[in-house]
């Protein structure tokens, strides 16, 4: 009985993160691609080099497809980043307010998320093996010793490893637009899953990424 209330509340732990992990297919991209129209942001015509990077932020159990939005745009030499902050009555989408930083990132700003691999990072599905490695079967057998005084000594395996279910919380999707070329990638609870496996490059460099454009804001990346 208590095995089956622990897989129910690790169920509904997982359904509740559910549309935060769910994977970026063609009907995300189709509705983030309605929402940026209605946020008024249209790309224009990017030349070879030129890329416009949207980082939408999503909190699991608030209302809408996304509260927060960063758009980094490229061109030649110019660096620029906004920041939409959208408001909604339940599923439905009331308005938006933009902002700019007070003074705008400069060309060593874009190169270290080039080298951070802002435009190229693998979606978290293709590195879950990663984040949630497979544990070595367990021994669950005990031992049970009567000693010469009739006293009883029962010895099990201590278990090993750890597991991590972080429900809930924030997720990330990225797209990535430019001539020619368009990328998408997702994240759940990058910072908190970052801070868990160190060891992971992949969400060492999102969760540098994210510190760095809410940095350019003031924005404190723990708050949403």
């Amino acid at each position: 009985m208590l095995n089956m209330v622990k897989r129910i509340l690790i169920l509904l732990l997982l359904l509740c993160n559910l549309p935060v992990w769910a994977a970026v297919d063609s009907v995300h991209t189709e509705r983030f691609s309605r929402l940026a129209q209605q946020l008024n942001i249209r790309q224009s015509k990017l030349k070879q080099g030129e890329y416009q990077v949207r980082v939408w932020e999503k909190v699991a159990l608030a209302y809408g497809d996304a509260q927060k939005l960063y758009v980094i745009d490229k061109k030649r030499k110019n660096v620029k980043l906004m920041k939409y902050t959208m408001s909604w009555n339940k599923q439905i989408f009331k308005g938006f307010t933009r902002s700019k930083p007070k003074q705008q990132p400069d060309e060593p700003f874009w190169q270290e998320m080039v080298q951070l691999d802002l435009l190229t990072l693998p979606d978290k599905d293709q590195i879950r093996e990663k984040i949630f490695p497979k544990q070595k079967p367990r021994d669950y057998s005990s031992r049970v010793k009567v000693n010469s005084d009739s006293t009883v000594v029962v010895t099990a395996q201590k278990a090993q490893g750890s597991h991590l279910i972080m429900g809930d919380g924030v997720g990330y999707i990225v797209e990535v637009l430019g001539k020619d070329y368009f990328h998408t990638y997702s994240y759940s609870n990058p910072l908190s899953y970052a801070k868990a496996r160190p060891e992971v490059d992949e969400l060492q460099k999102i969760a540098v990424i994210l510190f760095k454009i809410k940095g350019v804001f003031g924005d404190d990346p723990l708050r949403y």
